[in-house]
């Protein structure tokens, strides 16, 4: 397990640069042009590789409480999407209440978390992010089930994009689980947050 004591910092240094370019925003919207969002999607458009920043234990070590892993996103200026590819079911299955449920979701293939960009800055380019519902495929007690992840959207869920530093970061918090579409029970036993950060 690769030591990353870091998570807490490069989230609030997120937060900072996400607030500081809010403040200057008194009208409510994002003061960026129709123009001036057209640039930063096509600053940032392409394929980026990097890690997977979460909160994990490590046994041997009370000190090391993060994990990578690596992970690929798209950004697609065409309709204003970022993919994140191959999210892991397993990242998901260690945050919910139901061991049976966990246990059936560790083996669940990834999937795609799709989200909607709203452009806020150009420099750096900041967004916030608007992540789809994710839904894994499990099978448990013999029969099939649905296990769905909702991430927070807006201001808890944003990135910025870098020329000049040469990286990319973005958070998102996982909001809630629910099982078989029914949204009255969450099964969400703590909020967890995830970083991706890309350099090149």
């Amino acid at each position: 397990m690769r030591k990353f004591k870091v998570l807490s910092l490069l989230v609030c240094c997120l937060a900072t640069t996400f607030m500081s370019s809010c403040l200057g925003d008194d009208d409510g919207n994002s003061g960026l042009s129709p123009e001036q969002v057209g640039q930063c999607l096509n600053a940032i458009k392409g394929r980026y590789t990097g890690e997977m920043v979460y909160a994990s234990t490590n046994p041997d070590n009370a000190k090391d409480n993060t994990d990578t892993l690596q992970i690929a996103w798209t950004v697609m200026a065409t309709d204003t999407t970022l993919t994140i590819y191959n999210f892991p079911a397993a990242r998901i299955a260690s945050s919910i209440d139901d061991q049976k449920v966990a246990d059936a979701l560790v083996d669940a293939m990834p999937a795609d978390v799709i989200s909607k960009l709203y452009f806020f800055n150009n420099s750096p380019i900041s967004f916030m992010m608007y992540p789809g519902p994710v839904t894994y495929e499990v099978n448990y007690g013999g029969e099939d089930h649905k296990v769905t992840a909702y991430f927070y959207a807006g201001n808890y869920s944003f990135g910025l994009h870098s020329a000049t530093a040469k990286k990319m970061q973005m958070q998102l918090i996982l909001g809630g689980v629910y099982f078989d579409d029914d949204l009255k029970t969450n099964h969400l036993k703590e909020n967890q947050i995830f970083v991706f950060s890309s350099k090149w």
